[in-house]
């Protein structure tokens, strides 16, 4: 017959045993916070720190805190960022400001505070109001409606008379040089390109070859025309038959006026 003792010892090992294995389910740590068994560090609720106007804030999603501790001033940190309404998306902008719009990544096309960036005296420009951005980054160099294309232009346009065509007869021809400089004014290469020269009355068209041009460079391109006496009217245009993408195609030609 068992003692008393063996049967305490006996119960007290059965009420262990099933307290085992009836637990299951979650604790709760003592400031209110719940863990669950075998939660992972990928779980939804992970939060960082980062500087929103001005203050320290917790936000929602994986990332590395940016400020310390939450609640604090961060105005002068380099990291501040901000929301605004950039090509009817929300965005995290660099910089100090207010934010304009929310949640990231949300349309936002329809709000009165919309920006978008385009190219405003060569510098990509962040302004408001609804539209298409045309450069990608706020501060950066660009040209004419887009950054990234070169711009061929006729900078000059001059005509040289040798000879002379004013004998009287008016059957004796002078020879007319026109001479056209062209330029890359955009901020990436221009491939090679032909020149178109026109001249009127009476002259006519001839075309030259030009050379790829660097941004910033140029190249000069020459038509010779035999030409009696009179006044006549000479045009150049750049890029005729459109071989170069450009950031502004309608400002190609130049014109001029010569007599002989």
């Amino acid at each position: 017959m068992a003692t008393p003792t063996a049967l305490i010892a006996v119960v007290l090992l059965v009420v262990i045993v099933a307290g085992v294995a009836v637990y299951s389910g979650t604790f709760s740590s003592p400031a209110g916070q719940q863990y669950i068994a075998g939660a992972k560090k990928n779980q939804t609720n992970q939060t960082h720190l980062e500087c929103v106007n001005y203050s320290c804030t917790r936000v929602a999603g994986a990332g590395q805190n940016r400020c310390a501790p939450v609640g604090s001033s961060c105005g002068n940190q380099t990291n501040q960022t901000h929301l605004e309404c950039v090509s009817n998306t929300c965005s995290v902008v660099q910089g100090p400001g207010s934010n304009l719009c929310s949640p990231q990544g949300s349309s936002c096309g329809n709000q009165s505070n919309q920006t978008y960036l385009t190219c405003v005296s060569n510098t990509c420009t962040l302004l408001t109001g609804n539209g298409t951005s045309t450069c990608s980054l706020a501060g950066a160099a660009c040209n004419g409606s887009n950054g990234s294309l070169p711009d061929l232009r006729v900078i000059s346009l001059q005509a040289s008379v040798s000879g002379n065509g004013s004998n009287g007869s008016n059957t004796s021809n002078s020879s007319v040089t026109l001479s056209a400089t062209v330029k890359n004014v955009g901020i990436v290469l221009a491939g090679a390109s032909t020149t178109r020269f026109f001249v009127t009355p009476a002259g006519g068209e001839q075309t030259a070859s030009t050379i790829a041009l660097v941004p910033g460079q140029t190249a000069i391109v020459i038509a010779t025309y035999q030409l009696g006496t009179g006044t006549y009217t000479a045009s150049a245009d750049a890029d005729w038959f459109n071989a170069v993408a450009e950031s502004n195609e309608n400002n190609n030609g130049l014109n001029t006026t010569f007599s002989v």
